[in-house]
């Protein structure tokens, strides 16, 4: 009975070869999953950031005009036009 358990070298081999691809394989196919994802994900992440960056610029391109034209009224406002 002992000896029908035994593995001959050649039956070693196959199984060993059979438990590599079966975890290789699967790794493999994630790992190629997840870069193509990371690499989706890094386009996304860069249009996101320049989207935000164009928003922050163009508020504050409305807050510094809102300033100056507060700051010229202020300055301009004491003259009188007939003065002009």
């Amino acid at each position: 009975m002992i000896s029908r358990l035994r593995f001959n070298s050649s039956n070693r081999t196959v199984l060993a070869v059979s438990l590599l691809i079966a975890v290789l394989l699967p790794v493999i196919i994630l790992l190629v999953a997840q870069y193509r994802s990371l690499a989706g994900l890094e386009g996304k992440t860069r249009a996101d950031v320049q989207e935000n960056l164009r928003q922050t610029l163009q508020s504050f391109t409305c807050l510094v005009v809102k300033k100056a034209d507060a700051l010229a009224t202020e300055t301009l406002g004491g003259i009188n036009p007939a003065d002009v």
